[in-house]
């Protein structure tokens, strides 16, 4: 229960912090700004996955994919990773 608030509660954080960022982006043109901005991207990609795995777990099916959270850890772990790789 607590864990589903703070999941909403985070990800309504870090889509309003984008939402400022992307103005901010826009207005300075500081690739500093736009850099940060994009690791707010990430940090709601992030949130996204916290969110739809445990709705993913509660109906597993064997020959869909993710059948659970081991597999999405993977894709958070990728996608956590791609602005380093930049």
């Amino acid at each position: 229960m607590y864990f589903r608030i703070a999941i909403h509660a985070s990800n309504m954080a870090n889509m309003v912090l984008f939402i400022a960022k992307v103005w901010a982006s826009i207005d300075s043109r500081l690739l500093a700004v736009i850099w940060s901005t994009s690791d707010s991207l990430f940090n709601l990609l992030s949130g996204f996955i916290l969110w739809f795995t445990p709705n993913a777990m509660k109906s597993p099916n064997q020959y869909r994919y993710p059948i659970g959270k081991k597999r999405m850890q993977s894709v958070k772990v990728t996608a956590a990773q791609l602005p380093s790789l930049i």
